[in-house]
């Protein structure tokens, strides 16, 4: 009965040996590394009195487990050799070790804190492959890369792929490439398949970033990367031989922060921009990205204006060139510069740039475009709040004497709060088109044309008291009016959708879709031609100022027709019942392509631009899907024919393409 007793007794302290034995396994344990010789060879490897000499091999062995923590002492000498992290463990030092070479970290779960790191003959400090919540912090990460070094550069470099990571902390330094450099880069630009995810990057410094030949960064968003967080973070002496962005955004960056970033000392010695906040081609600039609290000095805006961003919320106006001092809004640019009023994005963008709305805008007096440009509504509204004065006051927008090609595309204008006022009007403008523009709540026409040629692709107007569009051709108009209107239009007017004021001028009406029905109109005298989108009765009221009282260089449009035209009841509201793609199909090969199209767009002729992208050996999905991949095999075949490489369709591209 006792040996029963005893041998019990013996099994349960076995198991409660095994057991305990089983719970300080599972315990994160601290594995240790060290240089200087053992103080007991005889213990277990990875103990304080028996560590590892080599960074790598404390990682690597078995008895390394998920959740422990690799303490490397740095009091007994500095390590050589490039360190993989392909563990789950915290990577630490105890006394600031020093690594000469590069931090791989390909597992997720894991940390790298308080190394001091050069690397050199080697292209990245720390590089964040395409793994989830990993946190990068308080390091010291300098002389990575040389001039001459042919690869770019960065201190930490964070893949497509990559989710919630964290850099914070960080003191780089000295990063240096032929090629672009980068502090800190996150994401790939030739790749689109992955995206980056929930990136914080905090309280780090980061100076003398430098480019021999392209681009210096202090911070670079690359591909498409949401929720990123760039916060408190000090970015200094970054310099280029070509462009220098303290932070930039080259592409969608939907739900992104940029707050309480001090940014200074910023130059290039070539001929590319110098900003303080770059966004590219990041079509969230407007609805999702905050700015707060920033604060950019000694850097100046670019001379290159062309492309500008207008945002009411950000920007102060700056003339591009001029010294920046100042808080938000002093250097926050799309492109090269932005702008607080359209006007003024007007006056400062090269001819043929490109102006992109980064909110809706209400505008006191009149903006005048008088030079070829492209300007990208986004989506956005234009509220004109003013009083007619003159003839060159008379409108929102006023297109006036230009003949280079002007794009409107993806913009509405809301005349509600204008009085007598037109919604657009062209006088001698020589080339414009007008793609998914809408004009409303005008109290005269909403589209004058007058001595112009303008295009116009899925037109929209609404309750203009003159009309939705009226073409012309006044007395001192030296040119004749053509109005092409192809995709679908949509008209909800009280009095007619299209007027020609006068059939004895020289005014075509070309309509692509057969949209239209038309009666000819008399007026005073005068005969004209109303279009609209359903059959229309016509009874001549036979009074009223008519169009000839209405020309003028600027004032465009004429007075309201007095001609009563109504339409069924049923349609009061029309539109058309064809559809059609915005360009047209040729031939079995051949496409002639009509639109403005850049990054955003999608449908048919976009899908016909891939289409032939690929067929003259420029690799691209043809998803009808505008996006970066599109763009950059747009821009070879661009460089291909000896045009200049921006990555839009405008009206040169689109000539080059119908051509072949």
């Amino acid at each position: 009965m006792k040996g029963t007793h005893k041998n019990k007794w013996i099994a349960g302290v076995a198991a409660f040996l095994v057991m305990t034995a089983f719970t300080a396994h599972a315990q994160a344990a601290t594995v240790f590394v060290s240089t200087a010789p053992a103080n007991d060879p005889t213990a277990v490897m990875g103990t304080s009195d028996n560590p590892f000499t080599s960074i790598q091999a404390a990682i690597d062995d078995s008895n390394t487990n998920v959740g422990d923590t690799v303490s490397v002492d740095g009091s007994s000498g500095s390590y050589t050799g490039n360190v993989t992290l392909d563990k789950s463990v915290t990577l630490t030092t105890s006394n600031n070790a020093s690594i000469s070479g590069e931090i791989i970290v390909t597992a997720a779960n894991s940390a790298v804190n308080g190394f001091t790191l050069s690397n050199v003959n080697g292209d990245t400090g720390i590089d964040v492959k395409a793994v989830d919540n990993v946190t990068v912090s308080n390091n010291n990460i300098s002389n990575v890369g040389v001039l001459s070094d042919t690869n770019n550069a960065n201190g930490i470099y964070i893949e497509n792929g990559a989710t919630n990571v964290t850099a914070r902390g960080n003191t780089i330094s000295n990063i240096a490439s032929h090629p672009s450099a980068h502090g800190i880069m996150v994401g790939d630009s030739s790749s689109s398949t992955t995206a980056t995810d929930s990136i914080t990057l905090s309280n780090n410094t980061i100076s003398f970033v430098s480019s021999e030949i392209k681009g210096g960064y202090g911070i670079l968003i690359n591909h498409v990367a949401s929720h990123v967080s760039i916060t408190g973070n000090i970015i200094n002496n970054i310099s280029s031989g070509g462009w220098t962005h303290a932070i930039s955004l080259d592409f969608d960056t939907p739900n992104a922060s940029i707050s309480n970033n001090t940014i200074t000392a910023l130059s290039t010695t070539g001929t590319g921009d110098v900003a303080g906040i770059h966004f590219e081609n990041d079509a969230s600039l407007a609805t999702t990205v905050s700015l707060s609290g920033n604060t950019v000095d000694g850097g100046t805006v670019a001379t290159d204006t062309s492309k500008v961003a207008v945002n009411a919320a950000w920007a102060t106006g700056v003339v591009a060139g001029s010294s920046v001092t100042g808080p938000d809004g002093a250097s926050y640019t799309y492109g090269y510069n932005a702008f607080a009023t359209l006007q003024a994005a007007v006056t400062a963008v090269s001819t043929n740039g490109t102006i992109v709305l980064g909110s809706d805008l209400t505008t006191t007096a009149q903006i005048t475009i008088s030079k070829g440009l492209t300007l990208n509504g986004g989506g956005f509204t234009i509220h004109p709040n003013f009083t007619k004065t003159d003839s060159t006051n008379n409108a929102a927008i006023g297109i006036l004497n230009v003949t280079d090609a002007v794009t409107i595309s993806d913009l509405k204008e809301d005349g509600t709060s204008g009085t007598n006022l037109h919604g657009i009007n062209l006088f001698e403008a020589g080339n414009a088109t007008f793609n998914n523009v809408s004009v409303a709540n005008n109290q005269h026409t909403g589209i004058s044309v007058n001595g112009s040629t303008l295009t116009v692709t899925n037109v929209s107007t609404s309750n203009d008291g003159w009309g939705g569009i009226d073409i012309d051709k006044p007395a001192d108009a030296t040119s004749a009016t053509v109005l092409t209107i192809n995709g679908t239009s949509t008209h909800s007017e009280t009095t007619v959708d299209i007027i020609k004021d006068d059939n004895t001028r020289d005014v075509t009406l070309v309509d692509s879709n057969h949209q239209y029905t038309s009666k000819d109109v008399t007026n005073a005298g005068v005969t004209g031609t109303a279009y609209t989108l359903a059959p229309i009765v016509v009874t001549p009221v036979g009074s009223g100022g008519g169009s000839v009282s209405g020309g003028g260089s600027a004032g465009g449009g004429g007075a309201a027709v007095s001609t009563a035209v109504t339409t069924p009841a049923a349609t009061t509201t029309t539109t058309t019942t064809t559809t059609a793609p915005t360009g047209q199909v040729l031939g079995a090969e051949t496409f002639n392509f009509t639109a403005a199209l850049a990054s955003g767009a999608h449908g048919d002729e976009v899908m016909q631009l891939q289409t032939r992208l690929v067929a003259d050996g420029f690799i691209v999905s043809k998803d009808g899907k505008f996006g970066p991949k599109t763009k950059a095999a747009l821009m070879k075949w661009q460089k291909a024919h000896g045009l200049k490489a921006d990555g839009v369709v405008g009206p040169k591209t689109r000539a080059a393409l119908n051509a072949q």
